[in-house]
């Protein structure tokens, strides 16, 4: 009894409950066990060393033997910054005649399985303590100093109340924890083999094992290195490299300071404060960007359903802001190598200073640079902030396709939502041929100019205002405005209209070897729509220009192919008589479509007898072709086309 009194002179005491009941108490501890007694104890407060225990209750029963027992014993109990309320414990006491201590212990946490062990006090005055099989010890010196241990404890039982601690309980969790804590409240550890799953199936881990130092007083202070496994916290999906990762969280001045780092790969630090008002920070050093977004960042990426991107080099990024607003932001990238959607760079350098609402400046260089199949040549670009506006210095001119592009007068403006870029093109000789193949086109002759005297960019809108000439096949094809969707999505959408004037007939067949056809070509494609590369509507009008002087004639494959595309069949003539001629003279040839739902509605140059006629024939032998199928499937269309084009002549019965 000495010794328990021994222990309540050096703890901080707060009773409630009659002064009757303490005294008994008290004399109970002190006096021979001459009779069986109960008592019940209430007790406000008591604090040895860094553990606190409010609320203590407990029957205190002492039998005629001198056997003393706490039943029912529950506490709210504080170890530094960790708050245990609600447990509960029960412990008995009893002597032999050498003056050895010990007895049963039972102790159980909120929402955790009860641990059962015993107590022994030896010859210096300490108590040690051992649970659960031992698995779990702790030691209580006459100095009021303690420590305690854990060894390869089952997971799988504390998943609720490691849920309460951690704010989140997972559906399933297993795993084995081994680890020590001082009176300094340092705890150092292990967990191996730790699995856990949610119920929605947005987190999970397997296999995962690290080694962690949880400091409580007089902040809590988490060092953690994982060595294996594989975690999702959706979007996010990461395996845990050879190499381990570190991660540290510290709690100061209301507000945590984290970390997180790969040696060799990257660094990260970040100050992420409790009120929303105060400026949070964040920086990084990205020594591989190959290895850091593949492992790190491309599932988050891929969630966001943003185009495909790889990248090597490395990269300083650091930024600072309120809330989810950034106010300041510095990069230096400097990428060896760049794919994003059907951009890539070679050797790209860039910085970058910016903060709102202020002065900053932005530089770009790149050695190579490719859209799609169209190469650009080396280039740097120097852009100065003012506000929420950047402008060029001065303009961007490339080598592009055997010619020149020039964007010029080159603004973003920040203060639009998401933001807008706007610019003046020039393109002066540019090889249309090599455009057309870089696009996988037929390739077509010619050179492009375009003057575009505004063109505007956001990320969800591209639009060229002004106009191209294209001089081609010994005309002019006009190219208008020019509006794309999504330019930096997957499946863009570019709308469009065009004009065709004098192009050569000749010309435009051999080139796309649909049968020979001479004369002059004028004709429009209006409310052109292209989504995913493919046309879906359009409104285009192809006719033989009248005023032309020349020579006019048809050659026989030509005249099939035309009957095919109409859906109908060279009239005027028999079958005898194509196989004799090889050229048909003409007075005027037209068609056109428009396309819209998937359906191809054709027109010729006029309605006749519930036809439309395709090609009026012009002096002897006089040959007439007219088309019947004004709805064709415009993928069935599409294959008469190829076909046309591909065949080796027409076929004649």
């Amino acid at each position: 009894m000495k010794d328990l009194l021994m222990i309540l002179g050096r703890a901080r005491l707060s009773c409630g409950g009659r002064w009757a009941c303490r005294v008994a108490l008290l004399l109970v501890m002190v006096a021979p066990p001459l009779a069986a007694e109960n008592w019940t104890l209430r007790v406000k407060s008591v604090r040895v060393g860094d553990v606190a225990a409010t609320q203590v209750r407990a029957k205190i029963s002492l039998d005629a033997n001198g056997r003393l027992s706490a039943d029912e014993g529950r506490a709210d109990l504080a170890i530094g910054a960790l708050r245990l309320a609600g447990t509960g414990w029960s412990v008995s006491r009893s002597a032999d005649a050498e003056g050895n201590q010990g007895g049963a212990l039972s102790v159980r946490l909120a929402r955790a399985p009860r641990l059962s062990g015993s107590w022994q006090r030896d010859a210096s005055g300490a108590v040690a303590l051992a649970l659960g099989d031992g698995r779990v010890r702790a030691r209580l010196d006459a100095d009021g100093s303690w420590s305690g241990t854990l060894r390869d404890l089952p997971l799988s039982h504390w998943r609720e109340f490691l849920g309460d601690l951690i704010g989140w309980t997972p559906s399933a969790l297993d795993g084995q924890l081994s680890a020590s804590v001082t009176q300094d409240l340092i705890v150092e550890g292990r967990v191996s083999e730790l699995a856990f799953d949610s119920s929605d199936g947005l987190r999970a881990g397997a296999g995962v094992s690290g080694d962690f130092v949880v400091r409580f007083d007089p902040v809590t202070d988490l060092t953690l290195k994982v060595h294996a496994g594989e975690v999702l916290f959706s979007p996010a999906y990461v395996q845990i490299p050879t190499q381990g990762l570190h991660l540290a969280a510290r709690r100061s001045d209301q507000a945590w300071a984290l970390q997180a780092s790969q040696e060799g790969v990257f660094g990260v630090d970040a100050i992420w404060p409790d009120n929303a008002q105060q400026a949070w920070r964040f920086s990084t050093r990205i020594g591989d960007l190959e290895q850091t977004f593949e492992r790190y960042l491309r599932s988050i990426w891929e969630a966001q359903a943003l185009p495909a991107i790889r990248l090597s080099g490395s990269l300083d990024l650091g930024a600072s802001g309120i809330q989810q607003e950034p106010s300041a932001l510095e990069l230096d990238l400097n990428a060896t190598s760049l794919e994003l959607a059907s951009l890539s760079a070679t050797e790209l350098r860039g910085k970058l200073n910016w903060q709102a609402d202020a002065e900053g400046r932005f530089e770009v260089a790149w050695a190579g640079l490719n859209l799609g199949q169209i190469g650009v040549g080396p280039a740097q670009l120097q852009a100065t902030q003012q506000d929420q506006i950047w402008r060029a210095q001065q303009a961007l001119n490339l080598a592009l396709l055997g010619g020149t592009m020039q964007l010029g007068s080159l603004r973003l403006d920040q203060s639009a939502q998401p933001w807008r870029a706007d610019a003046a093109l020039q393109l002066r000789g540019i090889d249309l041929a090599t455009l057309c193949r870089a696009l996988g086109w037929v390739a077509m002759p010619g050179v492009l100019s375009a003057t575009f005297p505004s063109v505007s960019m956001s990320a969800e809108q591209l639009s060229l205002t002004g106009g191209a000439q294209i001089e081609a096949f010994g005309g002019q094809i006009a190219l208008g405005a020019v509006e794309i969707e999504r330019p930096l999505g997957v499946a863009p959408a570019v709308s469009a209209s065009a004009s065709f004037a004098e192009l050569d007939l000749g010309e435009v067949t051999s080139v796309f070897d649909f049968g020979e056809i001479t004369g002059k070509l004028n004709g429009e494609i209006k409310d052109l729509r292209i989504l995913g590369g493919k046309p879906v509507a359009f409104d285009a009008r192809l006719r033989s220009a009248d005023d032309y002087r020349g020579r006019r004639q048809i050659s026989q494959r030509a005249v099939n192919n035309l009957s095919s595309v109409g859906g109908a069949g060279a009239g005027g003539l028999s079958r005898s008589v194509l196989r004799v001629f090889e050229r048909f003279g003409y007075d005027a040839i037209g068609i056109g479509c428009r396309l819209s739902g998937g359906v191809c509605t054709i027109s010729g140059l006029e309605d006749v007898n519930g036809g439309f006629l395709i090609v009026r024939g012009s002096g002897l032998p006089r040959i007439t072709v007219m088309g019947h199928s004004r709805r064709v499937d415009w993928d069935v269309l599409v294959a008469r086309l190829i076909a046309a084009t591909e065949g080796a002549g027409p076929t004649i019965d």
